[in-house]
């Protein structure tokens, strides 16, 4: 029961978010860094590796990553990479 309650939540707040995006033109959600950050954490990549790939400290890309997760009203990374991915933002297939 609470698990069905969990996944009705996320899917209401999916929805708010992409009548959000619609009508700010959905280009405001998050910024393309943020978004770049989050296609690294849906391949397995820390922050450590991350701020190496995109020639970041570690400490920008946990930035990036909170502040992507605030935006979608999330908790953690996978949340944030699967809402990101309900919202159209992500692919559903990883780029690694």
């Amino acid at each position: 029961l609470v698990g069905a309650f969990e996944g009705a939540k996320r899917q209401l707040q999916c929805a708010a978010l992409a009548r959000n995006m619609a009508d700010s033109g959905g280009s405001d959600l998050l910024t393309p860094r943020q978004l770049e950050c989050l296609q690294w954490v849906q391949c397995g990549k820390s922050s450590r590796d991350i701020g190496s790939i995109l020639k970041i400290s570690r400490r920008t890309v946990e930035s990036h990553i909170r502040t992507a997760c605030e935006r979608l009203r999330v908790r953690t990374r996978p949340q944030a990479v699967s809402v990101a991915i309900q919202l159209g933002l992500l692919s559903p297939r990883p780029l690694c």
